[in-house]
């Protein structure tokens, strides 16, 4: 999907725009369910793009500049949240995160860092601030951490059936310890 929308449309939001939700919504059929809401998506975040940075270079030049504020700011689009602003934060190596998303936060709270709640914004925002002054300045590391926990929690460390008996941690693991 992505690669025929680069291929026939182009990435420019400019150019996005310029396309009629039918066609894009045509262009983008293969990629899941709902074309036409996922092309209302690509207009709105198109729009977005042009208004904030006047398209992807400056959104670029933002998230380079002002970490804090490109944050913010990506938090506009349709669909990324305080974990999804602070992964393309991460991997545009701009600010110091694990990226917690729903995987790799079950697995922070589990081990100790954080606190559980059933507000998920409350608890990301706690194990993020409590893993934060551990975090090395070294964003080679950041992202492979989150990668490994994000693939830990999805094999083992799942929601409702974690393999304890198959991770490594669970001698240390705050979780395994006060429900075996």
């Amino acid at each position: 999907m992505f690669a025929k929308l680069k291929r026939t449309v182009g990435l420019d939001p400019a150019k996005i725009l310029a396309t009629p939700l039918p066609a894009l919504a045509n262009i983008i059929a293969d990629g899941g369910m709902l074309a036409l809401h996922r092309a209302e998506k690509l207009h709105a975040a198109a729009e977005i793009a042009l208004e904030v940075a006047g398209g992807p270079a400056g959104l670029r030049r933002l998230v380079r500049r002002d970490p804090l504020e490109a944050r913010k700011v990506l938090r506009r689009f349709p669909g990324i949240g305080e974990p999804g602003a602070d992964k393309v934060l991460l991997f545009a190596k701009s600010r110091r995160t694990l990226a917690p998303d729903s995987n790799v936060l079950r697995v922070l709270v589990r081990i100790g860092y954080g606190t559980e709640s059933g507000n998920y914004q409350r608890m990301y925002r706690s194990a993020a601030i409590a893993v934060q002054a551990e975090l090395p300045a070294d964003f080679a590391w950041l992202i492979a951490a989150h990668q490994l926990l994000r693939r830990h929690g999805q094999e083992l460390c799942k929601r409702a059936a974690p393999r304890c008996d198959a991770c490594p941690l669970s001698a240390g693991c705050r979780w395994y310890l006060a429900n075996r």
